[in-house]
Order: C-alpha cells, then sequence, then structure tokens
C-alpha cells in the first residue's frame, strides 16, 4: 500500500473523531487542511457552567496501533523542520501521530506524542498552517499516564501566525486534557500551555481558538484533581490577551470554563475559577466585551459547599474594569454571580 493511500485510510478513519477547528468558508490558505478540520463549535455568552465537550477520542483504527506514523509530510517547498520527534519511548498505543503536515511555515508539529504509558496522546498537531506561521502544534501530549492527552492543538493557523497550540496536554495522570487549542488563528500565542499535570480529566480543552488577536487562551485547566476545568477560554477574540489563567489547581469540577470568549477589548475574562474546593465556580466571565479588563479574579478559593459562585459576570461591556472579583473566598454557595453586564461605563460589578 502506497503512503499516500495509507494517509487517506487513516485520515478518514481517524481525523473524524478527533477534536477539530476550521470555518465553512474556509480561506484559500486554509482549504488544504480541510481534512482536519470541521466547523466552528459555536460561544454562547453566558455559557452554561457544565459545557459539554467533544471526545478527543484516541485513534480508533487498527492502522493507528503504532506510534509516530505520518509525521512531517506534504509541506511546503520553503517549509522546513516539520513533523520532528513524533512518537518515541512510548508503552502505549496510537501516540505522536499525524503531526506537521501540509504546512507553508517553518517548525510546525514537533515533539509531539512520547514517553507515554497511555494510549492517544499527541496526534494530529501542527497541521496545515499558512505561509511564514511558524512553530505551531508543538509539544504536546507528552509524559502521559493517562489517555487521549495533548491532541489537535496548532493547526489551521493563519500566514504570519506564530506560535499556537504550544505545550498542551502534558505529563497528566487523567484523560483527555490538553486538546484542540490554538487552532484557526490569524493572530499569534494563542493556545499555549493548557491541561497539563491534571489527575482528573476533560481539563485544559478548547481555548484559544480562531482568535484575530494574540496571546489568548493561555494558561487553562492546570494542576486539577478533578474534572472538567478551564475549557472554552479566550476564543473568538478581535483583541489580545484574553481567557487566561482560568480553572486552575481545582479539587472540584466545573470550574473555569468559558472566560474570555468573542472580545474586541484586551484583558478580559482572566483568573477565574482557580483553587476551589467546590463545583461550578468561575464560569461564563468577561465575554463579548467592547472593552478591556472585564469579568476577571471571579469564583476563586471556594470551600467545600460553597459552589456555584463567581460566575457570569463582566460580560457585554463597552466601558472597562466592569464584573470582577466577585464570589471570591466564599463559605456560601451562590456567591457573587451576574454581575457588571452590560455597561457602557467602567468600574461596576466589582468587590
Amino acid at each position: 500500500m502506497s503512503a499516500k493511500s495509507l494517509r487517506i485510510i487513516i485520515t478518514v478513519c481517524v481525523l473524524s473523531s478527533l477534536l477539530s477547528f476550521g470555518e465553512s468558508n474556509p480561506t484559500s490558505w486554509r482549504q488544504t487542511a480541510l481534512k482536519y478540520t470541521s466547523k466552528s463549535p459555536p460561544f454562547s455568552v453566558p455559557a452554561p457552567a457544565s459545557p459539554t465537550l467533544a471526545p478527543a477520542a484516541a485513534p480508533a483504527s487498527p492502522l493507528l496501533l503504532l506510534n509516530g506514523a505520518l509525521n512531517g509530510n506534504d509541506n511546503g517547498p520553503n517549509a522546513n523542520g516539520n513533523g520532528n520527534d513524533n512518537g518515541n519511548q512510548n508503552s502505549g498505543v496510537g501516540n505522536g501521530n499525524i503531526n506537521g503536515n501540509d504546512n507553508q511555515g517553518d517548525g510546525n508539529g514537533n515533539i509531539n506524542g512520547n514517553e507515554n504509558e497511555g494510549s492517544g496522546n499527541g496526534n494530529v498537531n501542527g497541521n496545515g498552517n499558512g505561509e511564514d506561521a511558524n512553530s505551531n502544534g508543538q509539544v504536546n501530549g507528552n509524559n502521559n499516564i493517562g489517555n487521549e492527552n495533548g491532541n489537535t492543538n496548532g493547526n489551521v493557523n493563519g500566514p504570519d501566525s506564530v506560535g499556537n497550540g504550544l505545550n498542551n496536554g502534558n505529563s497528566n495522570i487523567g484523560d483527555k486534557n490538553g486538546n484542540q487549542n490554538g487552532n484557526g488563528n490569524i493572530g499569534g500565542q494563542n493556545g499555549v500551555s493548557n491541561g497539563n499535570q491534571n489527575t482528573g480529566d476533560e481539563n485544559g480543552n478548547q481555548n484559544g481558538n480562531t482568535n484575530d488577536g494574540n496571546q489568548n487562551g493561555l494558561g487553562n485547566g492546570n494542576f486539577n484533581g478533578d474534572s472538567k476545568n478551564g475549557n472554552l477560554n479566550g476564543n473568538g477574540n478581535g483583541g489580545d490577551a484574553n481567557g487566561i489563567d482560568n480553572g486552575n489547581a481545582n479539587e472540584g469540577n466545573n470550574n473555569g470554563n468559558n472566560n474570555g470568549n468573542i472580545n474586541n477589548g484586551d484583558g478580559n475574562g482572566e483568573g477565574n475559577g482557580n483553587n476551589n474546593d467546590s463545583d461550578g465556580n468561575g464560569n461564563g466571565n468577561g465575554n463579548g466585551n467592547t472593552g478591556s479588563g472585564n469579568g476577571s479574579g471571579n469564583g476563586s478559593e471556594n470551600k467545600q459547599g460553597a459552589g456555584g459562585s463567581g460566575n457570569n459576570n463582566g460580560n457585554g461591556n463597552i466601558g472597562d474594569n466592569n464584573g470582577s472579583f466577585n464570589g471570591v473566598d466564599s463559605s456560601l454557595p451562590g456567591s457573587g454571580n451576574g454581575n457588571g453586564n452590560g455597561n457602557i461605563g467602567s468600574n461596576n460589578g466589582k468587590k
């Protein structure tokens, strides 16, 4: 069987089950990579406290009971250093496949899916990036005991878009962490350092995608003992530095989700849903703002029994610094919700 035929079979069997991003009307630089993409997921403001995540399925095809397959193929004539150091030293199977393909830039899809005890880690990273779009989809899905971590990061980013989808889904004991980050961006350095060092499952997914701005969706869903923290942050922004540092170091579930999305301003939806011992804190903050610095510092450090705090703050503002520092360090459930939304002015709904 030729390499091209093998690639088509694996693409059909596997890529449809992996997480993916794209547009309904892709521009020419994305068309090559449509096999890695589907429609962008909808974003709602505010989102439910427990977002439903698409599964980052491990490769289902028997052909992918392999490690380090189909990396570094079909890159442009001036595209160098793509698809290297993937799928090495694994005791699990299906790690480090389909990385660093179809790129026009340099250094994409490297160092993914290595040294895993689990299976299905570090696949489909750093593919289909545009001209001079360099260093996307690197260092994902390594050193995991769990399964299905660090997949579908740093794909289909636009020309001159650098450093998206880096350092996601590494060193996890749990499953399905650090998937679908840093895809479909025009800006750079989006979807970085999400879903690492978790004992729980489904942390740090779907951050830093489809941004025109830079440095969105960073540092979400790390160091969690429980599940579904730090997802859906920093997506669809025209501004910079939105959806940062949410859903980290929690012993509860469903904290720090859907913050800092669809903003034209900067620095919205930061530092929500961290260090909680309870569930459902710091969700739906800092979305849909024209202004800056809205919906930050909510729903953190809440004790057991004090869940459901610090949600739906700082959304839909034209002004700055609204809806911040609510529902923090509470011993009562349902504290600090629904503050500082829909303001033309600034400094509303703050603790």
